[in-house]
């Protein structure tokens, strides 16, 4: 059984997306901060996403790429009196996406087994030999590119429905900084990029307070961005899920100084 021993971690997940872990922390004999650094909300569809969803029956794959994109993708699809074809192969990213397609009671067709990313979905043997096929991404404003170039590589008809966007959330930031200055806080939990940079802005200039905390991110991706901040501890889980950022807080928590992952170490850069 995981014992943080009283480790006190900052979380900055969307609120919605939160409280599982914010549980899970505590139950830990852990003690959690909730302050998140985005918000999620529905995206303006253009006419050309409409008219995609509209015609949803022609498409043969569709890929979730996060929970917000089921929510906010479902949602887009009522809200133009649409029902999700029973016949369309489906891919998610991940078991958090899954799940809350299952909870739609949509099948899953394709998933990662266990790098749970576009990398991983793309790896999938589903997605190798796809020349020719309609697939539909559903996906955030400004989301990564990857997914949609490397399939259009693989000769398929790529397009992508933006349905949900994310903004930095109104938060009252003086309770962290308070705690930040007095140095309770051990570690800070980030799954996002957007969420990383989100953190930094709302701080302002009392983001330096953060430099010298480790922190636990969820891909080495976002772990590069961490470097460019300036971060000096940054330990990498396993994926974005509850279970791995735990599990990898936990590691950190029963750490000593010595084995923190340091800017000098390039490691989880390769």
């Amino acid at each position: 059984m995981i014992d943080l021993n009283e480790y006190r971690v900052l979380v900055t997940r969307p609120e919605e997306q939160a409280g599982h872990f914010l549980d899970m922390i505590e139950s830990s004999n852990g003690s959690a901060v909730n302050f998140p650094t985005i918000a999620i909300a529905a995206s303006p569809l253009t006419d050309k996403a409409k008219q995609q969803l509209k015609d949803l029956s022609q498409v043969n794959i569709a890929i979730f790429v996060s929970v917000n994109a089921v929510e906010y993708g479902l949602k887009a699809l009522k809200s133009l009196k649409r029902s999700f074809p029973e016949t369309l192969i489906v891919a998610a990213v991940g078991p958090s996406t899954a799940e809350a397609l299952a909870a739609n009671d949509i099948q899953i067709d394709i998933i990662p087994d266990d790098n749970f990313s576009s990398e991983g979905l793309l790896n999938t043997p589903e997605l190798e030999e796809i020349a020719g096929e309609n697939i539909l991404i559903f996906r955030g404003q400004y989301g990564r590119e990857l997914l949609s170039v490397q399939l259009t590589k693989r000769h398929a008809n790529v397009d992508s429905v933006e349905c949900y966007q994310r903004v930095i959330p109104e938060f009252d930031v003086k309770p962290v900084v308070k705690e930040l200055k007095a140095g309770s806080i051990q570690a800070v939990t980030v799954t996002s990029a957007t969420g990383l940079t989100n953190l930094f802005e709302m701080l302002g200039k009392d983001n330096e307070l953060l430099l010298d905390i480790p922190f636990v991110v969820a891909s080495r991706r976002i772990a590069e961005v961490c470097e460019n901040f300036e971060i000096k501890r940054i330990s990498v889980a396993d994926n974005a899920g509850d279970k791995a950022m735990l599990e990898a807080v936990s590691e950190l928590a029963n750490q000593t100084e010595e084995d923190y992952l340091t800017e000098e170490d390039e490691d989880y850069l390769e």
